[in-house]
């Protein structure tokens, strides 16, 4: 506990400037406007454009669209021909500053939705597509699953990475509990502040990543991270808690979640959703994200026995990638990134997780 009492120190209550991080030369900075204020959003333009879907990406808890330029930088000298999108909700990186009771207490999933939606609309205009591949990190895996239950975007496919599945979240935070003993005593001693379990080096080194990520490097990745996050945020993806009690988690329904991807362009053998998992990320475990893919793969096999003229999927062609483990058939890869942590992009292992991604997008 003497953690924790130093670390209340660190913990901030008042409102919090924007956060600026440098870019690499190919990825500029624009906002999306809102009626609230302005959303950050980087732009990473390729060295030649082509004909393929542009990648839009969403961080989850505590992250920013920075958490997306190690990926950026990976997918632009692997050569990728389209544009890359990654976006900041309120109170994160670069975007429009939030009251703490603002945004801990008065911010909804809902009000996630419409920052997603704002900064979704403003890159497919920039795009001039409406053919858009959609990644989503942690909470912002979920909030891409909601949204496309929910109608409010479209894709043309989904990588899940380390993502809230879309049973809901009581397991992860039971993961994260459970490698984590003195995590309700500390949340006590921090007042209920919503950083409590990312307060210092260690937890967050614990929480987000590998044991070979250097903890030297930690201290300059919690320097971008907000100062206090949003508990609507989550609180909206636990699901059904008797659900998850008695070993059925129920949230969205992914026959929903499915219906906003747009059909496959061929003959139903390409891969739709990506789920990529670090396979040392403690809170969604490797096991959780195998029961992801099953369920995906179940509803993919519904919807093409529904269709006029129904074709078998095969298994994709995946290339053997050093440091990974993965499986494709039914529509759906499932990839797992050896000795990555929860952040697996920006572990040490984001270059070969990033080319799983690249390859993937090679198929969709």
């Amino acid at each position: 506990m003497v953690e924790a009492l130093r670390s209340l120190a660190t913990l901030r209550w008042s409102t919090q400037p924007p956060k600026y991080c440098p870019l690499p030369e190919h990825v500029e900075r624009v906002f999306a406007k809102t009626e609230h204020g302005d959303l950050e959003l980087l732009i990473s333009r390729p060295k030649q454009c082509s004909d393929v879907p542009p990648v839009f990406f969403a961080h989850g808890g505590h992250g920013s669209a920075s958490v997306w330029l190690e990926f950026m930088d990976h997918l632009h000298h692997f050569g990728y021909s389209g544009l890359l999108y990654a976006y900041s909700f309120r109170n994160h990186g670069a975007s429009y500053p939030v009251s703490f009771l603002d945004m801990v207490y008065r911010t909804s999933l809902e009000s996630c939705v419409e920052d997603l939606r704002a900064c979704f609309e403003h890159a497919k205009q920039d795009a001039r597509s409406d053919d858009m591949v959609v990644v989503g990190h942690s909470s912002g895996g979920g909030l891409l699953q909601y949204a496309l239950a929910q109608s409010v975007i479209k894709a043309r496919a989904l990588v899940l990475l380390d993502a809230i599945p879309h049973f809901g979240s009581y397991g992860v935070y039971w993961n994260w509990l459970k490698t984590d003993p003195w995590f309700a005593l500390r949340n006590l001693v921090h007042l209920q502040h919503p950083t409590s379990p990312l307060s210092s080096d260690r937890l967050v080194h614990q929480a987000f990543f590998g044991h070979k990520y250097p903890m030297e490097n930690v201290p300059e990745f919690r320097s971008r991270m907000p100062a206090y996050e949003s508990m609507g945020w989550p609180l909206g993806m636990f699901g059904e808690f008797w659900a998850w009690w008695n070993g059925n988690p129920k949230w969205l329904d992914i026959n929903e979640v499915i219906a906003n991807l747009t059909e496959p362009r061929d003959d139903g053998q390409h891969d739709q959703v990506c789920i990529i998992v670090g396979a040392e990320d403690m809170m969604i475990d490797v096991d959780m994200c195998r029961l992801q893919a099953a369920q995906y793969r179940q509803a993919f096999e519904v919807r093409l026995a529904k269709s006029a003229e129904p074709s078998p999927r095969v298994a994709s062609r995946i290339r053997a990638i050093e440091g990974t483990e993965a499986e494709s058939f039914g529509g759906v890869e499932l990839a797992m990134i050896q000795d990555a942590g929860h952040h697996v992009q920006n572990d040490i292992q984001s270059k070969v997780a990033a080319e799983v991604l690249f390859l993937f997008l090679g198929r969709v």
